[in-house]
């Protein structure tokens, strides 16, 4: 085992996000806007680009991803797309969003699908994340699982049913490695009830409690591990009108909240 100082509750970071996002404004690599109260983060192209379609939107430069705020009336709404998949990346750009004044994040995305019952293109509502990445161990004490935000799903949950969207609820297994995903691991998560495997909730939510910053995600079906075999998304169109309808269903949520 690696004899590796243990992160400590008292230390304090020698770089902070608030740090960065100092430089870039003296450089002026960033815009001094108001931020965004809510920050959708887009793993996927398909939900920003239904969003876009519908609402007018300003791309915002200098962060860590493709962020741009939607023209919406009520509450000043964020799009992140991150520059790639993983916990790290999600942390960090949360980080920096959260140092700008950001109060809230609610992913949307691809999971696997770990239950029998679960097809390309169904959603999940993620209120529990299983800690199998690293980045989640940077931000919290060891533990198994991290929650998501309770209030914050309760008002999803609300949101997706004023839309008449199906959705279940449930536990997400996050990894850091997609390839592998073991028989042995996949067969203990299915029996428990897992739904899902992705690879940014642990993360997501672990830096919103430290950060004390208010989380959820949605996952959509795409690839299957229930049958203890890589299937590959069955119905990519209804992956992508899942997706898109999930966005819709919280921004006009948000709009009247």
């Amino acid at each position: 085992m690696l004899n590796l100082p243990e992160n400590t509750g008292d230390d304090t970071p020698i770089l902070t996000a608030a740090d960065v996002l100092a430089q870039r404004w003296r450089t002026s690599r960033t815009p001094r806007i108001p931020p965004p109260h809510t920050i959708i983060i887009c793993y996927q192209r398909d939900a920003p680009a239904a969003l876009f379609k519908r609402y007018r939107a300003i791309k915002v430069a200098g962060f860590f991803g493709d962020l741009h705020t939607l023209k919406t009336s009520g509450q000043s709404i964020g799009v992140l797309q991150p520059v790639g998949p993983g916990a790290p990346i999600v942390a960090a750009a949360v980080e920096e969003l959260i140092a700008f004044g950001v109060q809230r994040f609610i992913a949307i995305g691809v999971a696997g699908g770990l239950q029998p019952d679960l097809y390309s293109g169904d959603i999940v509502l993620c209120d529990r994340a299983l800690r199998d990445e690293g980045t989640s161990y940077h931000y919290l004490p060891p533990a198994r699982s991290v929650d998501a935000n309770v209030t914050l799903v309760q008002h999803i949950d609300e949101a997706l049913g004023a839309q008449h969207i199906d959705h279940a609820r449930g536990t997400s297994w996050t990894t850091d490695a997609p390839y592998r995903e073991m028989r042995r691991k996949v067969e203990a998560y299915r029996s428990e009830g897992v739904k899902t495997v992705e690879m940014e909730t642990a993360a997501l939510f672990a830096v919103g409690q430290r950060l004390k910053v208010p989380t959820a995600a949605v996952l959509v079906i795409g690839d299957r591990l229930a049958d203890l075999t890589w299937q590959s998304p069955s119905d990519p169109q209804a992956l992508r009108h899942s997706l898109a309808s999930v966005a819709q269903a919280i921004v006009e949520w948000l709009r009247t909240e």
